[in-house]
């Protein structure tokens, strides 16, 4: 039997800053949006490893509560304008 891998975050998903520069998205709302159509689209595993690799407290595989926290997230450490 072949043992699983931890599943690795997408590239795209380590820098929040430069994900949220490159879509031009500036209001945290639409930011939360645009993560929660984008995080739905993806295993619920691998949404647990972007969570988790965040730093999320009690991580969870919900695209809604993990697009919540990554907008907060961004909101709290860069400035948005």
């Amino acid at each position: 039997m072949k043992p699983r891998a931890t599943p690795t975050i997408p590239t795209a998903y380590r820098d929040l800053k430069a994900l949220r520069r490159n879509t031009g998205l500036w209001d945290p709302f639409d930011f939360r949006d645009y993560l929660k159509a984008r995080l739905r689209r993806l295993k619920p595993a691998t949404v647990l490893a972007i969570a988790k690799y965040h730093r999320m407290r009690r991580a969870v595989s919900d695209p809604e509560q993990v697009a919540l926290w990554l907008a907060e997230t961004i909101f709290k450490k860069s400035t948005w304008r």
